[in-house]
């Protein structure tokens, strides 16, 4: 009799524990999607007005849409760029020139920031074959990382057999240990480095993070360089091959 009871009070517990489960599970769906469906009705909304020659209403949209809710597509920043070029505010230009060949490697879009880099005489723009090569290994990162990860399941079936086969470890061992080094090594094989816009004019890059430190330079707008770490209110970064430190507030962040 006591273990019927225990038994029952056991399945009622799971029940309910199930139907908790359950019931976050369907919650936090419907907030994604309702957020989702909120982010494509802002979308709508600022391309309509884009598409009207309204730019301005448009940017307002679109800059709530990447700052606020963190949603943003290729053609949306290329938009932003566009309307911050008519007005003239080229380090917002090349900000989201940047956000967009970060996330979607395009020569074109990589011959427009040039071209933007020489007709400002900016610094940090320059671009390789290589460069290009390692922008679009970004990209596709993830892609190539759970390919190599179906690799090693079909790998590790296969050493099972063939341990049971031969009766040895040895041979089927390196080959497991090759193909895990391979996939720790293209983990780690990450190219794209945290870049810093300077957006003010007369930013100073100073000796260490403080305001009475020695001036190294003074960093004209729209100059990018390598963002190394950020400590309170400075970012610490590399400028003519000398580390030196930029306040947060003068520089636009492409990570």
């Amino acid at each position: 009799m006591q273990n019927n009871i225990t038994k029952k009070f056991k399945t009622i517990r799971f029940f309910f524990k199930s139907f908790f489960i359950i019931c976050l599970l369907t919650g936090f769906i419907s907030i994604s999607f309702r957020s989702h469906a909120q982010n494509e009705n802002f979308l709508k909304r600022g391309d309509s007005l884009f598409s009207s020659g309204r730019y301005l209403e448009a940017l307002s949209i679109y800059e709530h849409l990447l700052n606020k809710r963190k949603e943003f597509s290729p053609q949306m920043l290329l938009k932003m760029a566009f309307v911050e070029e008519s007005k003239n505010n080229y380090p917002q230009t090349l900000y989201y020139l940047n956000l967009h060949y970060r996330i979607s490697p395009d020569k074109q879009v990589l011959k427009k920031l040039e071209e933007l880099a020489q007709t400002h005489r900016l610094e940090g723009y320059q671009y390789t074959d290589k460069t290009y090569f390692l922008s679009l290994y970004d990209s596709y990162h993830w892609y190539i990382i759970v390919f190599w990860i179906i690799i090693i399941f079909i790998t590790s079936f296969w050493l099972i057999s063939r341990v049971r086969q031969e009766r040895t470890i040895i041979p089927p061992l390196a080959v497991g240990f090759s193909v895990v080094v391979i996939l720790l090594l293209l983990h780690n094989f990450t190219t794209q480095r945290t870049l810093g816009i300077i957006k003010n004019d007369y930013t100073t890059f100073v000796e260490s993070p403080s305001a009475a430190a020695t001036v190294l330079k003074v960093v004209k707008r729209g100059n990018r360089y390598p963002i190394l770490e950020k400590k309170d209110s400075w970012y610490k970064v590399t400028i003519d091959n000398k580390v030196g430190y930029v306040r947060l507030h003068n520089t636009l962040v492409v990570q």
